[in-house]
């Protein structure tokens, strides 16, 4: 963990050099909203989410807020997004009833490399970001096998992961529009945490590691591998330039 965060100030101090001795610098700064698509593991059903295989989640909104140093040498961006994920079903097939939703707040920071056309209206650019985390939510459960009917929230954690994207930039008046595709693994970190009892409690945390106690005749430990959390977002940013 502490490798990770010496890895984020380097880069950071990194590319803030040469912004300092460039006269040449503006800030472009603006909100964002968009589509937050869960892939592999984190995609899937209410059953694979009980069963421990997958999160089971839907695509969902996303917001928050992106910002790009630039440079006639390279750029520096940082995004703060916020996804809010859900989805409802059985349990088991046609049995019990499961209700999950997630929220993911991530902040992203790292090198954007772009090119521009020759009207310099329309600027196309691809990026590389560390991205540190932060999930929470609830789980509801109704006639649930194993598991006494309620809901549990999730405690909230952390972990540190990268997404990668490309963009267009579009020039206009008085603002920018900024279209985004990026494609995001959450959880380079992972983590489980040890329970004695209680299937309950495979779901109150994240849990994206497998269960060391898990077992195919036990029905309180049904995590049985790694799951990697991913996200696909597709978003629009209104930006405005800031000379400085």
């Amino acid at each position: 963990m502490k490798k990770i965060f010496l890895l984020v100030l380097l880069v950071f101090i990194f590319f803030m050099k040469p912004v300092e001795s460039l006269s040449q610098v503006f800030l472009t700064f603006g909100p964002s909203i968009g589509i937050s698509v869960p892939v592999g593991d984190y995609a899937g059903e209410t059953v694979d989410f009980y069963n421990g295989i997958k999160y089971g989640l839907k695509p969902g909104v996303n917001f928050g807020a992106t910002g790009v140093i630039r440079t006639t040498v390279i750029n520096l961006k940082g995004v703060l997004s916020y996804s809010l994920l859900q989805n409802s079903g059985n349990a088991q097939y046609n049995v019990g009833s499961v209700d999950v939703k997630q929220n993911v707040f991530t902040f992203a920071i790292g090198p954007q490399y772009s090119y521009s056309l020759p009207q310099k209206k329309v600027r196309m650019y691809a990026e590389a970001l560390i991205a540190y985390s932060i999930f929470s939510g609830i789980t509801k459960f109704t006639d649930a096998p194993h598991i006494q009917n309620g809901t549990y929230d999730m405690n909230s954690t952390s972990r540190f992961g990268a997404q990668f994207g490309i963009g267009t930039e579009v020039k206009l008046e008085l603002f920018r529009l900024d279209f985004n595709l990026t494609y995001g693994i959450l959880n380079f970190s992972k983590k489980f945490i040890p329970y004695d009892t209680g299937r309950e409690n495979a779901y109150i945390n994240l849990n994206d590691d497998g269960d060391p106690s898990y077992s195919s005749t036990d029905v309180s430990h049904p995590i049985r591998t790694y799951r990697m959390i991913s996200l696909l977002k597709f978003n629009v940013s209104v930006v405005y330039d800031i000379d400085f």
